[in-house]
């Protein structure tokens, strides 16, 4: 799968390729890498994290 997108180190628009996955998404990886110099970008919904609430209250 090849897509279109901003390369900021580029500083142009460059072709973006989904390199081998090495968490074992398969298809469904969210990274991508520039093929002209290798910046990878995430695409889709950022992961999910737990958010922990920590009061200060004297």
């Amino acid at each position: 799968m090849t897509l279109t997108r901003h390369c900021s180190v580029c500083a142009d628009e460059r072709d973006f390729e989904q390199p081998s996955c090495a968490d074992g998404h398969g298809a469904d990886c969210p990274e991508l890498a520039c093929v002209e110099c290798g910046m990878a970008i995430m695409v889709g919904d950022a992961p999910q994290l737990p958010v922990i609430a920590v009061s200060q209250a004297a």
